[in-house]
C-alpha cells in the first residue's frame, strides 16, 4: 500500500525534479510508475562512492545535482567544503524531552555511543535474521566485539543499542555476548 501511495502521490503532483536517494531498480521501477520521466531524475546509481567517503558525504552531493531537464533553468548547487556532515538541529522541546530521558535512565552529562544493528530485513520476527537471503545480517556475536572494542576505547562512554520495539530482541541477542556492563537496549524506549 505504501508502493501504490507513492506511485498516486508522484502522479498527482506537478512536474519536477526527483532524487532517487537509494538508486534502486524497484525505486526505479516506481517512480517510472509514477509517470516521471528519466530526465527529471537525478538517480544514485550514477553516483558511486568516492574512495572513503561516507554515506552522508555522497548523499551532499548527489543532492547537488540537477536533473537534465532543469539544468538550463537552475544554477548548480554549491556545497560548502568545510562542512562534511549536514547540521542537526534540536527544537527546545526535543531537547527537554532528551534531557528527561537521560536523567531517568542515569545517564545525563555522559558521553554516548548510539549503535543501531538492526534494520527492516533483520527484525521480521516470523523470519530467521541469519537467513541467506538477508545480506544485512551481521552475527550478534560480531556486534559484541564490536561494542566491546568500543568501550575499551571509549572508556567513559555509555553504549546504547538503538531501534524500534521490534530491534529489542536482536539487541538483547547481542547484549548477551557482550563483556562491558556499560551498553544497554534502548530500542523501543526512545521516540526516534
Amino acid at each position: 500500500s505504501d508502493q501504490w501511495r507513492l506511485v498516486r502521490t508522484l502522479r498527482a503532483r506537478e512536474p519536477g525534479p526527483v532524487w532517487n536517494c537509494d538508486g534502486e531498480r524497484k525505486s526505479r521501477w516506481l517512480i517510472a510508475r509514477g509517470g516521471i520521466p528519466a530526465s527529471h531524475i537525478v538517480d544514485a546509481s550514477l553516483v558511486p562512492f568516492l574512495p572513503n567517503e561516507h554515506v552522508i558525504d555522497r548523499l551532499l552531493r548527489l543532492a547537488a545535482l540537477t536533473p537534465p531537464a532543469f539544468e538550463s533553468r537552475c544554477a548548480p548547487a554549491q556545497i560548502d567544503p568545510s562542512l562534511s556532515v549536514p547540521p542537526l538541529v534540536v527544537q527546545d522541546g526535543d531537547r527537554r524531552e532528551a534531557d528527561a530521558w537521560l536523567e531517568r535512565h542515569g545517564l545525563q552529562g555522559k558521553p554516548l555511543v548510539l549503535i543501531q544493528a538492526g534494520n527492516k530485513r533483520t527484525t521480521r520476527w516470523w523470519r530467521p535474521r541469519h537467513r541467506e537471503t538477508n545480506t544485512k545480517y551481521w552475527p550478534e556475536a560480531r556486534w559484541a566485539q564490536v561494542i566491546d572494542a568500543i568501550a575499551a576505547l571509549e572508556t567513559q562512554a555509555e553504549i546504547l543499542l538503538c531501534g524500534v520495539a521490534s530491534e529489542s530482541n536482536l539487541n538483547r541477542a547481542i547484549l548477551r555476548h557482550v563483556q562491558t556492563q556499560r551498553a544497554r537496549d534502548a530500542a523501543g524506549d526512545l521516540p526516534l
